[in-house]
């Protein structure tokens, strides 16, 4: 006949079934598992780009202008001065016009950054610098720059060249009634020669290198 347990040893058989169903095992019985961590990365620190150093600017060329012959002036209101170096205001004797030729005298005195040149024009003689800033100001009448400006400004000037310098003083009066010019001596407004023209003739003008009318 088998032997009866007694009730402790039951329920101590009762618990020890429900606690290995749970898998609550002793943490002494419990498999260890390796874990392996990496080691973390240590970041390559990017260099900072350097500053390429600035490019010096290259020196404007200076302005073509010659002592002893003519020169355009390029730019508006250009100042005459007394003197070579001189920028105040009250050194201003003169201003000249876009243009206009000029008769350079004499040059270059450099003083600083500037080349100063001694212009002629009608009855103002003064100096003026062939570039202001990053602007020239007086060119030779020769250069591509200058002849470009306007090919009618050697009608329009007071500096004439010597072809013209022997030429009397004369007035043309374009006659559209009898298609006509009469040619007129301001000195004494006598009419002393007479032209033929064509139809209707209303201007007269001088060509571009005052060659003729």
């Amino acid at each position: 006949m088998p032997k009866r347990l007694s009730p402790i040893a039951v329920v101590v058989l009762l618990l020890t079934a429900c606690a290995l169903r749970a898998g609550e095992l002793e943490p002494s019985l419990a498999p260890s598992v390796a874990v392996s961590v990496a080691p973390s990365e240590t970041p390559t620190p990017t260099p900072s780009p350097t500053a390429s150093p600035r490019p010096t600017p290259e020196p404007l060329p200076p302005p073509v202008v010659t002592a002893g012959r003519l020169a355009r002036v390029m730019i508006d209101e250009a100042p005459v001065r007394a003197q070579p170096g001189q920028v105040t205001e009250g050194s201003v004797i003169g201003r000249l016009g876009i243009g206009e030729l000029v008769s350079v005298a004499e040059g270059p005195v450099p003083m600083g950054s500037l080349r100063w040149w001694r212009i002629q024009v009608g009855t103002l003689h003064g100096w003026m610098p062939d570039r202001i800033g990053l602007q020239v100001a007086l060119l030779d009448a020769a250069e591509p720059g200058a002849v470009e400006w306007n090919v009618w400004a050697a009608t329009a000037t007071s500096v004439l060249p010597a072809s013209v310098a022997g030429l009397a003083p004369r007035v043309y009066v374009p006659n559209e009634a009898d298609y006509t010019v009469s040619v007129i001596d301001p000195a004494t407004m006598g009419v002393i020669d007479l032209l033929p023209s064509g139809i209707l003739p209303e201007h007269v003008g001088a060509d571009w290198d005052l060659s003729r009318l």
